[in-house]
Protein backbone atom coordinates (compact mmCIF):
# COMPACT_ATOMS: atom_id res chain seq x y z
CA UNK A 1 0.00 0.00 0.00
CA UNK A 2 1.38 3.40 -0.87
CA UNK A 3 1.71 6.28 1.55
CA UNK A 4 -0.41 8.68 -0.52
CA UNK A 5 -2.80 10.89 1.38
CA UNK A 6 -6.45 11.12 0.41
CA UNK A 7 -5.85 14.59 -1.08
CA UNK A 8 -2.95 13.31 -3.18
CA UNK A 9 -5.11 10.48 -4.51
CA UNK A 10 -7.96 12.88 -5.34
CA UNK A 11 -5.49 15.27 -6.97
CA UNK A 12 -4.07 12.50 -9.17
CA UNK A 13 -7.55 11.28 -10.04
CA UNK A 14 -8.56 14.84 -10.99
CA UNK A 15 -5.52 15.20 -13.26
CA UNK A 16 -6.27 11.89 -14.98
CA UNK A 17 -9.95 12.80 -15.33
CA UNK A 18 -9.09 16.24 -16.76
CA UNK A 19 -6.74 14.62 -19.25
CA UNK A 20 -9.51 12.19 -20.24
CA UNK A 21 -12.05 15.01 -20.73
CA UNK A 22 -9.62 17.09 -22.79
CA UNK A 23 -8.69 14.05 -24.91
CA UNK A 24 -12.36 13.16 -25.42
CA UNK A 25 -13.14 16.76 -26.37
CA UNK A 26 -10.30 16.79 -28.90
CA UNK A 27 -11.47 13.46 -30.33
CA UNK A 28 -15.06 14.65 -30.65
CA UNK A 29 -13.98 17.94 -32.22
CA UNK A 30 -11.89 15.95 -34.65
CA UNK A 31 -14.91 13.82 -35.56
CA UNK A 32 -17.09 16.89 -36.03
CA UNK A 33 -14.43 18.50 -38.19
CA UNK A 34 -13.77 15.32 -40.17
CA UNK A 35 -13.50 16.13 -43.83
CA UNK A 36 -12.44 19.68 -43.04
CA UNK A 37 -8.80 20.61 -43.41
CA UNK A 38 -7.01 21.06 -40.10
CA UNK A 39 -5.37 24.48 -39.88
CA UNK A 40 -3.21 26.39 -37.44
CA UNK A 41 -6.17 28.69 -36.76
CA UNK A 42 -8.53 25.79 -36.02
CA UNK A 43 -5.94 24.37 -33.59
CA UNK A 44 -5.74 27.77 -31.87
CA UNK A 45 -9.51 27.98 -31.54
CA UNK A 46 -9.79 24.45 -30.17
CA UNK A 47 -7.03 25.26 -27.66
CA UNK A 48 -8.79 28.47 -26.56
CA UNK A 49 -12.09 26.63 -26.06
CA UNK A 50 -10.46 23.96 -23.89
CA UNK A 51 -8.58 26.62 -21.89
CA UNK A 52 -11.74 28.66 -21.29
CA UNK A 53 -13.80 25.58 -20.34
CA UNK A 54 -11.13 24.38 -17.89
CA UNK A 55 -10.61 27.81 -16.32
CA UNK A 56 -14.36 28.42 -16.01
CA UNK A 57 -14.80 25.08 -14.22
CA UNK A 58 -12.00 26.02 -11.80
CA UNK A 59 -13.63 29.41 -11.15
CA UNK A 60 -17.12 27.95 -10.73
CA UNK A 61 -18.60 30.08 -13.53
CA UNK A 62 -19.92 29.35 -17.01
CA UNK A 63 -17.58 29.32 -19.99
CA UNK A 64 -19.75 32.07 -21.53
CA UNK A 65 -19.23 34.32 -18.52
CA UNK A 66 -15.48 33.73 -18.54
CA UNK A 67 -15.24 34.28 -22.31
CA UNK A 68 -17.08 37.60 -21.91
CA UNK A 69 -14.70 38.72 -19.16
CA UNK A 70 -11.64 37.61 -21.14
CA UNK A 71 -12.88 39.35 -24.28
CA UNK A 72 -13.54 42.56 -22.34
CA UNK A 73 -9.88 42.57 -21.26
CA UNK A 74 -8.62 41.54 -24.71
CA UNK A 75 -7.14 38.33 -23.31
CA UNK A 76 -8.52 35.81 -25.78
CA UNK A 77 -6.62 37.40 -28.62
CA UNK A 78 -3.88 38.99 -26.50
CA UNK A 79 -3.04 35.99 -24.33
CA UNK A 80 -4.51 32.67 -25.46
CA UNK A 81 -4.09 33.12 -29.21
CA UNK A 82 -1.01 35.34 -29.16
CA UNK A 83 0.95 32.92 -26.95
CA UNK A 84 -0.58 29.73 -28.35
CA UNK A 85 2.81 28.38 -29.48
CA UNK A 86 4.07 28.38 -25.90
CA UNK A 87 0.89 27.75 -23.95
CA UNK A 88 -0.40 24.76 -25.93
CA UNK A 89 2.64 22.76 -24.79
CA UNK A 90 1.48 23.09 -21.16
CA UNK A 91 -1.21 21.13 -19.30
CA UNK A 92 -4.83 22.27 -19.37
CA UNK A 93 -4.60 23.02 -15.63
CA UNK A 94 -1.48 25.15 -16.08
CA UNK A 95 -3.08 27.19 -18.86
CA UNK A 96 -6.30 27.57 -16.86
CA UNK A 97 -4.38 28.80 -13.80
CA UNK A 98 -2.38 31.18 -16.00
CA UNK A 99 -5.45 32.69 -17.65
CA UNK A 100 -7.26 33.01 -14.30
CA UNK A 101 -4.31 34.82 -12.73
CA UNK A 102 -3.88 37.06 -15.77
CA UNK A 103 -7.59 37.93 -15.83
CA UNK A 104 -7.61 38.78 -12.13
CA UNK A 105 -4.54 40.99 -12.58
CA UNK A 106 -6.14 42.84 -15.51
CA UNK A 107 -9.47 43.27 -13.71
CA UNK A 108 -7.79 44.64 -10.59
CA UNK A 109 -6.10 47.46 -12.52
Amino acid sequence: MSNLSFLQIISRFTCVFTFFVVTLHAFLCGKVMEGMKRTYESDQIQFAVIAIETAARKMGITPDELATRLEKQGLIEGRLLRFYDTLHTQSADYVADDIIETLRNYESE
